[in-house]
C-alpha cells in the first residue's frame, strides 16, 4: 500500500486507510480534477477545438439569424419568455478580433456566466466525448480559464476550458 500511497501523493491526491475492528477496512482516494476522466462538449471555433466540461453545458441548440437582436449593443436570443446574452465563445477567450460573420444559422451551448444564463456561440458543435485531463505546466497554467488538456485519438491536443470556475 505504500507504493500506491506514494504514487497517489505524487500526482497531488491522497490515500487513506480507514479500519474498524470487525467492520472491515476502506481506501477513500482523492484525486485532483486534473488527473480525471471527463466528459466534455468538443467545439470548433476559429481554427481552434475546444474542450468545455459537459457539467458545465446546460444544452446546445442551433438558432436562425433571425432570432438573434441586437439590444443596448448587445447580441439576445429569447428561450421561451426569456431574454438570454449572446456571446462569442472567440471573444470570451480573446482569441482574436475579427468580426465574425452572421451566418444563416448560429451554433451555440447553454451556459451560466458570472451567474448569468448565456449562450455561447461557436463555429461548430463537434459532440460529446470521454477525455482524460492532463494538468498544464508553465507557462501554460497560467492561462486564464483554461484548467487542462487532452489528446485525441487522432493525436489533436485540445485545451479544456472551465467556464464555470474561472471568471473569462
Amino acid at each position: 500500500m505504500d507504493v500506491v500511497r506514494t504514487a497517489i501523493q505524487s500526482l497531488g491526491g491522497t490515500l487513506s486507510i480507514v479500519s474498524e475492528p470487525g467492520g472491515g477496512s476502506s481506501f477513500p482516494l482523492r484525486l485532483p480534477i486534473t488527473i480525471a476522466i471527463i466528459n466534455v462538449l468538443l467545439v470548433k471555433t476559429g481554427s481552434f477545438t475546444l474542450a468545455v466540461p459537459l457539467t458545465a453545458v446546460e444544452r446546445t441548440m442551433e438558432i436562425k439569424s433571425e432570432d438573434v437582436a441586437t439590444i443596448d449593443g448587445q447580441d439576445q436570443f429569447f428561450i421561451g419568455t426569456e431574454t438570454v446574452p449572446l456571446v462569442n465563445f472567440r471573444t470570451l477567450l480573446n482569441l482574436d478580433s475579427v468580426v465574425e460573420s452572421r451566418n444563416e444559422t448560429s451554433y451555440l451551448f447553454l451556459t451560466e456566466i458570472k451567474g448569468v444564463r448565456t449562450g455561447v456561440r461557436v463555429d461548430r458543435l463537434l459532440g460529446n466525448q470521454e477525455v482524460f485531463v492532463k494538468p498544464l505546466a508553465r507557462p501554460l497554467s497560467a492561462i486564464r480559464g483554461v484548467n487542462g488538456a487532452t489528446i485525441l485519438g487522432e493525436g489533436e491536443v485540445v485545451f479544456i476550458v472551465d467556464i464555470l470556475n474561472n471568471a473569462l
